[in-house]
């Protein structure tokens, strides 16, 4: 049950999930390559969830992000993780390197599998994260 005195918290919390949101973004399309910014991300994203969810209760949680968006998000990320890892194998460029005759494209193609092989992560990890969150206090009846 909601009290005056939680107004200022829950105001806060309504207004820090999108930017956790876009923080966990920015981690994983402008962090570092290969220094786990996806990872980094997706847990952004999971710990603004779970604040969200520790706030304002599992009814309204599962309003906000039902548990299916949070399964949709693991599968994108499954998918997203296997183009990015099967692509420059099937095309015949390199992956994750850029060792090549064309020195300029394989750049390009190696920076596009490993965005999106960060994303994937990202994706993978703020999905899982979120659905553990909603699973344990499921479990505790929080």
């Amino acid at each position: 049950m909601s009290t005056p005195r939680d107004a200022p918290v829950r105001v806060i919390v309504k207004l820090f999930l999108p930017l956790t949101v876009l923080f966990g973004l920015y981690l994983a399309v402008e962090g570092p390559l290969g220094a786990a910014g996806g990872v980094a991300g997706g847990l952004a994203i999971a710990g603004g969830a779970a604040c969200h969810h520790a706030v304002f209760g599992g009814v309204e949680a599962r309003r906000a992000a039902p548990p299916w968006l949070w399964r949709l998000m693991i599968g994108f990320g499954v998918i997203a993780l296997a183009v990015a890892c099967l692509a420059p194998i099937v095309a015949g460029a390199p992956m994750l390197t850029w060792a090549g005759v064309d020195e300029e494209a394989a750049m390009a193609s190696a920076l596009t599998s490993a965005r999106l092989l960060e994303l994937a992560m990202l994706a993978i990890t703020a999905g899982a994260g979120s659905l553990v969150v909603h699973a344990l206090a499921t479990d505790l009846r929080i």
